[in-house]
């Protein structure tokens, strides 16, 4: 009975933590500004208590903080040229 409850716990956390994926990542196409700031707190806040399973998530996450990153200072570049 305890390995039913911590496997219905694990899948309620995985859906709660899709969820904050998809909204992070919501967050980054509408403000990457912001949502880089999200995505970085989500990796913090979850990263320690969801299974290992997770790993790919986090490091999908991390490769869009790098691309947002870039394209921040990519974007910066092109506006002082602009300047």
């Amino acid at each position: 009975m305890k390995e039913i409850d911590r496997q219905m716990n694990e899948q309620e956390l995985e859906v709660v933590a899709l969820r904050e994926v998809i909204k992070a990542t919501q967050l980054v196409l509408a403000d990457p500004e912001k949502g880089i700031i999200e995505v970085i707190d989500w990796i913090k806040n979850w990263a320690a208590i969801l299974p290992a399973s997770w790993k790919p998530v986090f490091e999908r996450c991390e490769n869009l903080i790098g691309i947002v990153e870039k394209e921040k200072e990519r974007l910066a570049i092109k506006k002082e040229n602009e300047s």
